[in-house]
């Protein structure tokens, strides 16, 4: 139906190209999709999307590949914020394109979805990993049965695995005192809101001068960064949490050096680019860990000692759900419930 094609232009760079049939005319047509594949790929599945409704086929032989491309124009793209798109966007074309592709939409059996689980669990993937790739195909699927396009819905009463207890590393005050003094700023500032604040590595790269309220004592965090854009957090996690007197005290004398506009991240580059997300945690988090001879954590860990700090001090569980917003006190118990079980220890 389209396909993407790619050319050397005069400048020496690739440059891709999505090709279809001009449904009126029967003629071959190119459409420049610029120097990004990503770009290319979101082209051809509005392209597609399109031709499909230009040319209506029969449920019953509609490809699964061809319904994402439909799915993604008509409802994923009005639907979801930039980020939560761009996504999902990722997981269909990662993890269930290779396995349901050339399927017909019709063929897909809650017996298959199943084939599917048991072929990522064999090939070492997490619970909780398979659970979220799976999300979007359940939403496509109860679209595609809402739509008329399949009889019965494959994934009703789907029961994904159960994930195992979430293991993380805690860091002593002794051991975050490290990593902070193996961190140049803006990063050990960074390092101390995401111990101290329990701010998840989006929410830190959005947050404002105008975020903290230093008469209240407060951090509101109610909006993230995602590739360079700005977006407001969804309705169940906007939130106000205490501003510790340590953490306090570091942004007061970062604020002496990086004073900035109001409303600008507060955590940039000193030459005033964006810090990017990755290289935050892949790398300059990488480097002080090895610096402060600290074990290889991950940067959510940073968060992970957060909670169990408030748990130590007797904060309540629903109050610590609160804190870290999470949508559900299922989520935080799943999660720290051990800790509160061993009394915080």
């Amino acid at each position: 139906m389209a396909s993407i094609q790619c050319k050397i232009d005069s400048k020496g760079k690739n440059r891709y190209y999505v090709v279809f049939q001009d449904p009126s005319t029967g003629k071959q047509k190119w459409k420049s999709a610029g120097l990004r594949k990503e770009d290319a790929e979101l082209m051809l599945c509005e392209i597609v999307a399109e031709l499909m409704k230009s040319k209506p086929q029969r449920s019953s032989r509609i490809r699964f590949s061809e319904y994402c491309a439909l799915w993604l124009t008509i409802y994923a793209k009005p639907h979801y914020k930039p980020s939560t798109y761009a996504t999902t966007v990722q997981r269909i074309r990662g993890q269930l394109m290779p396995f349901f592709g050339r399927l017909s939409l019709s063929s897909i059996s809650p017996g298959s979805i199943q084939e599917y689980i048991e072929y990522r669990i064999n090939r070492g993937s997490s619970a909780s990993t398979i659970t979220r790739d799976i999300a979007p195909l359940k939403t496509m699927l109860s679209c595609a049965y809402k739509w008329g396009y399949i009889r019965t819905n494959p994934c009703a009463g789907l029961k994904c695995p159960k994930p195992r207890r979430k293991h993380f590393t805690l860091l002593s005050p002794d051991e975050l005192s490290r990593l902070f003094n193996a961190a140049d700023e803006p990063y050990r500032t960074i390092f101390m809101v995401a111990a101290f604040a329990g701010m998840r590595r989006s929410e830190l790269l959005a947050l404002s001068w105008a975020d903290i309220d230093w008469v209240a004592d407060e951090v509101y965090i109610n909006k993230m960064a995602y590739r360079g854009v700005t977006a407001p957090l969804e309705a169940a996690l906007p939130r106000r949490i205490p501003l510790a007197p340590v953490l306090k005290e570091a942004l007061i004398e970062y604020k002496k050096r990086y004073p900035g506009n109001l409303e600008d991240p507060i955590f940039i580059h000193p030459d005033g680019r964006k810090i990017d997300a990755n290289n935050l945690t892949r790398r300059t988090f990488k480097r002080a860990l090895r610096k402060a001879g600290l074990p290889d954590i991950r940067f959510c860990d940073l968060r992970h000692t957060y909670a169990s700090l408030l748990i130590h001090q007797g904060v309540g569980i629903a109050t610590v759900q609160r804190y870290l917003g999470h949508a559900s006190m299922k989520t935080t118990l799943d999660t720290y419930g051990h800790i509160i079980k061993d009394g915080g220890s």
